[in-house]
């Protein structure tokens, strides 16, 4: 997978600089990219003597949740934090960008903010949930963007909801970067096909946002596949079994899918029903059971499943939460774990049902 990122220590002594060139995360399109956790590793890595980190942004922005993560990682790194805005800093990039101390934008360099976006998959109600989801979303990313902004929260929201490209003079007005440097020799790093999911780009900007991308080069030929081991295909009477578990279960969209798919073994069949299984049992561990059939029908991986499900569950809640973890999945200095989060959440619904009934039994 491509790296977005890439961390340099510099031989002048406490300096390293981070070079975010490329979408931020997971890319939803072409499965490209690594995670924040491999940045959030290499930012504890970094030498006891590092005292400023030079972060260089590049980026038409990514998934929000991955931005939130190495914004907080940056804000509470013992290393001061500037932040250079060298071409441009789109979505999701412009969260990064206020974990500086100070922001500073090339002469040339563009700003771009925007409400945020979803792909949300069932019944009316999910969709209702998922609206409010957003602007939970939001209200988090427009309290980000006020540690540097002197404008209202109105008013942010104002610029998100509007989709707002600025220049550095309109970045520097509305709080969006501190000075403008001069312009930076950057190569054209932005693939053409990824700036396209951006909003269109306002005339006044596209020759600027052109210098930015590079062409995207033609995929590169696939190896051939190997041929896999043939498995036996379901009879009649095994699908119908399969079927069956799948509805007792409370699965019925997962028993929909499988009888319109063709070729589906034993082993298919089961590993989707212990995929539904899990997804189902995350979703009632965050609270969250209303997500858990948009999540199984849209066959989200299991991982994303987690990532968002802290994140959502933190922003109800009103949890600051840390989603660094060290290579071994133990929380660091500060964090703590998804699921440390939900069994301390539980302990302490636990002790107020013991307290209340005390009360109660006190009258």
């Amino acid at each position: 997978m491509r790296t977005w990122f890439r961390i340099v220590a510099r031989a002048e002594a406490g300096v390293a600089d981070l070079y975010i060139f490329d979408t931020i995360g997971l890319d939803w399109w072409t499965g490209e990219g690594i995670t924040a956790k491999a940045l959030i590793d290499e930012l504890a890595a970094l030498p006891a003597d590092v005292a400023l980190i030079r972060l260089h942004l590049n980026s038409r922005g990514g998934d929000v949740f991955e931005a939130v993560a190495i914004t907080n990682a940056l804000k509470q790194h013992r290393a001061r934090v500037e932040v250079s805005i060298e071409a441009l800093a789109a979505s999701a990039a412009t969260i990064v960008a206020m974990a500086g101390d100070v922001i500073r934008i090339a002469d040339n360099g563009l700003v771009m903010v925007h409400d945020p976006i979803a792909g949300i998959v069932g019944t009316a109600a999910d969709m209702r949930a998922g609206a409010d989801l957003l602007d939970r979303i939001r209200d988090a990313i427009v309290t980000t963007y006020r540690w540097h902004s002197p404008l209202s929260a109105e008013a942010i929201g104002a610029l998100m909801a509007a989709t707002t490209w600025m220049d550095p003079a309109e970045a520097i007005a509305n709080g969006f970067a501190d000075e403008i440097t001069e312009p930076v020799e950057v190569a054209a790093c932005l693939d053409a096909h990824v700036l396209a999911k951006l909003p269109p780009v306002p005339e006044r900007y596209r020759l600027k946002v052109a210098a930015f991308t590079r062409a995207s080069a033609p995929p590169a030929p696939a190896p051939p596949a190997p041929t896999p081991r043939p498995e036996p295909v379901l009879d009649r009477a095994t699908l119908r079994t399969i079927l069956a578990e799948a509805t007792t279960a409370g699965f019925p969209q997962v028993a929909a899918t499988l009888l319109a798919e063709d070729g589906v073994t034993l082993e298919s069949a089961r590993a989707r029903l212990a995929e539904a299984r899990e997804i189902r049992g995350l979703c009632t561990v965050a609270k969250l059971e209303r997500l858990s059939a948009s999540y199984i029908e849209g066959r989200v991986p299991i991982a994303t499943v987690k990532a968002q499900l802290t994140t959502l569950t933190a922003l109800f809640a009103g949890a600051d939460i840390d989603t660094s973890l060290m290579p071994d999945g133990q929380p660091g200095e500060r964090g703590f774990s998804a699921l440390d989060y939900y069994k301390q959440r539980d302990e302490a619904e636990a002790a107020r049902r013991v307290a209340g009934a005390g009360a109660g039994g006190a009258r």
